[in-house]
């Protein structure tokens, strides 16, 4: 995993801070990228000018779309305003090639044991406190 580095200036000291690691590109961060690359050669652009347009530099476009690293909202939202899309409409062709998400057993992920007709009456049983507890308010 690759650390960016950025450079701290202050009056007395100049260093080198690390930032936090970025993590390898997700399903739907690697699909941004496909609509980018698409629309790059649908538009027969370089990457310079993608990165000119995005306000971001060739090597920061080139690791993006071999999904090195990831594209920001920011980026999205300057490419797919170039492209003549507004965010949501370019988000829209992106999801249109992502598979459909599972579905999901909400039955299966219960975190509660379902109320039974025992534990109803248990429940509205008043309970015995200790002396010096005070008794829990409904």
């Amino acid at each position: 995993m690759r650390l960016p580095l950025t450079f701290c200036v202050s009056r007395d000291t100049f260093g080198v801070v690390g930032r936090q690691a970025e993590s390898e590109p997700g399903e739907f961060a690697k699909a941004v990228s496909r609509e980018f690359r698409r629309e790059q050669g649908d538009r027969r652009l370089s990457g310079r000018q993608i990165a000119k347009e995005i306000g971001k530099s060739e090597k920061y476009v080139r690791e993006r779309l071999a999904d090195v690293l990831s594209f920001t909202l920011n980026d999205i939202e300057a490419f797919a305003r170039f492209c003549g899309y507004s965010p949501e409409e370019f988000v829209q062709r992106i999801e249109r090639d992502l598979p459909a998400p599972e579905p999901i057993d909400l039955a299966s992920r219960r975190r509660v044991a379902p109320l039974t007709e025992d534990g109803l009456r248990d429940a509205a049983r008043p309970r015995e406190t200790e002396p010096g507890e005070e008794p829990e308010t409904p």
